[in-house]
């Protein structure tokens, strides 16, 4: 079995600037570098109950922030490579949605791990319906940001 976790509203609390579009690089800036999030527990905890799973992260985060997005799992979720074994991010310059970008990570993991289950818990209406149209079981996530 495979769990994908997406990262932000999912694991990282993102309620204070969740109201940001990320439609102009200022504003994307901000909703990347915020590395002072602070963890979501219930997701958080969930992981600890699935230690011989494959983990693996599909974010709509630019690789360039990878290093940082890295820090933070180890700070805030305490997981270190190999425990989860791939973080798959946007690459720079990619403009696309959000759910496209997250279908080709989920296209490569497919072909990767071909008789693999797969669960995904996700917070994005748009992605979560995707994975769903994919084959994949999905959890999603609402927290009722406004």
């Amino acid at each position: 079995m495979i769990a994908i976790f997406d990262i932000d509203g999912v694991l990282a609390d993102k309620s204070e600037i969740k109201h940001l579009n990320c439609r102009n690089e200022r504003e994307r800036e901000i909703f990347e570098n915020k590395i002072e999030d602070l963890p979501l527990t219930p997701l958080a905890q969930i992981m600890a109950f699935m230690p011989y799973h494959r983990i693996l992260f599909i974010t709509a985060r630019r690789d360039a922030t990878r290093e940082k997005t890295e820090q933070w799992l180890n700070k805030n979720i305490g997981l270190t490579y190999p425990y989860y074994s791939q973080i798959y991010m946007r690459a720079d310059g990619d403009d696309s949605p959000s759910a496209n970008v997250k279908e080709r990570a989920l296209g490569i993991i497919k072909d990767l791990y071909p008789e693999e289950d797969i669960i995904v818990f996700e917070d994005a209406a748009a992605c979560a319906k995707m994975f769903k149209e994919n084959g994949c079981t999905v959890c999603h996530i609402f927290r009722g940001h406004k």
